[in-house]
């Protein structure tokens, strides 16, 4: 393991207990629409994702090919 994953290993569960024990709202169980939304967020963070990297290949794709023309 890395540094880094180690480090997050101890600094992790500080930080979520943190958020836990100062946010009220994570001791009231959640309705169902604010799953339905953390649902549709995830999924058009994917939807993003994948279009950003395709549009990244398109960009590379164009610029190699503009190169191997001149």
């Amino acid at each position: 393991m890395t540094i880094l994953q180690n480090m997050m290993k101890v600094i992790s569960p500080w930080h979520a207990k943190a958020y836990v024990d100062g946010c009220p709202i994570f001791h009231q169980p959640f309705s169902v629409e604010v799953y339905v939304l953390v649902a549709l967020q995830a999924a058009l963070t994917v939807i993003g994702n994948f279009t950003m990297c395709l549009a990244a290949y398109r960009i590379y794709k164009s610029s190699r090919e503009s190169s191997e023309n001149i």
